[in-house]
């Protein structure tokens, strides 16, 4: 892997950006990759990109479900998390003691 900065021009390929962690592709026969210099990038081979994209779409395809469980259990742990904090508050106020005024 060969290593560039933000703003080289290069040839058209893959450019994997540590920085920010992604990935750029450069199109053309040349182009500019954007950044600012210190911006470090690392060119991937289109032989090893393949295989790389073949696994993250295995990845995405592995977990988005389990992803799906898991938002879906967050969501009924705050409406819980509400429904207890809101009979707190009414037991609290049921509990509290009424202020009562003295004539005399």
């Amino acid at each position: 892997m060969f290593r560039h900065t933000g703003g080289e021009t290069v040839k058209g390929g893959f450019y994997w950006c540590r920085k920010g962690w992604r990935l750029e592709v450069v199109q053309a026969p040349t182009g500019v990759l954007p950044g600012e210099p210190d911006a470090k990038y690392a060119r991937v081979p289109v032989l090893v990109m393949i295989p790389l994209a073949l696994a993250m779409g295995g990845g995405f395809v592995l977990f988005l479900p389990l992803i799906g469980f898991g938002v879906m259990a967050e969501w009924l742990f705050v409406k819980a998390r509400a429904a207890v904090r809101q009979r707190m508050e009414s037991a609290k106020r049921a509990a509290a003691p009424v202020p009562t005024s003295r004539r005399g």
